[in-house]
């Protein structure tokens, strides 16, 4: 009699677990299943951590951090690829430079991608550049409604300027091996470093293009801008590596922040939105 209570109680136990599993993976429903981050693909938060952005060959995927639900997706053609992706550091807005190659030539597009709305505003293009141009970088000014787009191809770097009215043109610096741009806040005005010269210049909209001194030092580059207009700028050695960062103003009133030893090469040193300093 135990025995057969015994072979009982397993029997309802193992059909209790069988209907436990075909309603919770055979018969639930598919819209209600949530994948988390996948961390081995190219993952982007937004400044409040709220959406994420995922991309992986030719699709870029916007989620609701809350569930993971998708929000946006965006799929290119063969001949089209991502080159630039970041997200707005005041609001949940991302920015997506995407190349379009042709036979010969290549446009270059800034898309604005609002996770929660399909509505695509105007679009920054420019077209006929060099085979495999790209975006390299964007600085922008949510204050001004500028933004500054870095294109590169093989033969140099140019610098397009797009603002509220969707007035897009080509700015003259006269140099083309730029490696960095970065805005002010409050001001109409693009920091961009020449590298051959080991120089950083203030370009203000209009055409006045002045050097950013940095005392008597001769070679530096540009790290970037936080969200008070604080310019930084790092020291060059002879093998242009930084050897120590400086923050201050266009003007040139700088202070030295931080001595490194080893020195790092610039494009692994950032300054986030916040006056943060990050080494890669």
């Amino acid at each position: 009699m135990k025995k057969i209570v015994v072979w009982l109680i397993a029997a309802l136990l193992l059909q209790f677990g069988i209907w436990g599993y075909l309603d919770r993976v055979i018969f639930a429903p598919s819209a209600a299943f949530t994948q988390p981050p996948d961390p081995t693909l190219a993952i982007s938060y937004s400044y409040d951590k709220a959406y994420y952005s995922e991309i992986s060959g030719h699709d870029l995927q916007i989620y609701s951090s809350l569930g993971h639900r998708l929000t946006r997706d965006i799929s290119l053609k063969d001949n089209e690829s991502v080159s630039y992706f970041s997200w707005l550091p005041d609001r949940n807005l991302a920015l997506a430079g995407v190349s379009f190659d042709f036979t010969k030539t290549t446009t270059v597009s800034l898309l604005s991608i609002d996770p929660e709305t399909n509505s695509q505003p105007v679009s920054p293009e420019v077209s006929g550049l060099a085979l495999g141009a790209r975006i390299e970088s964007v600085a922008f000014s949510t204050k001004t409604n500028v933004t500054n787009i870095l294109v590169k191809d093989r033969y140099g770097t140019a610098v397009y300027r797009t603002d509220a009215n969707n007035y897009l043109r080509r700015l003259t610096l006269g140099d083309s091996h730029i490696n960095r741009i970065a805005s002010l806040r409050y001001q109409d005005t693009i920091l961009y470093d020449d590298t051959v010269a080991g120089s950083v210049y203030a370009y203000v909209y209009g055409g006045r293009v002045a050097k950013v001194p940095l005392g008597t030092r001769q070679h530096y580059a540009l790290i970037g801008t936080d969200q008070s207009d604080n310019v930084y700028l790092g020291e060059l050695n002879n093998q242009k590596l930084v050897t120590a960062i400086f923050e201050g103003k266009i003007n040139g009133d700088f202070t030295q922040i931080k001595s490194l030893d080893p020195a790092y090469p610039v494009n692994s040193i950032k300054v986030t939105y916040d006056g943060t300093i990050s080494f890669s």
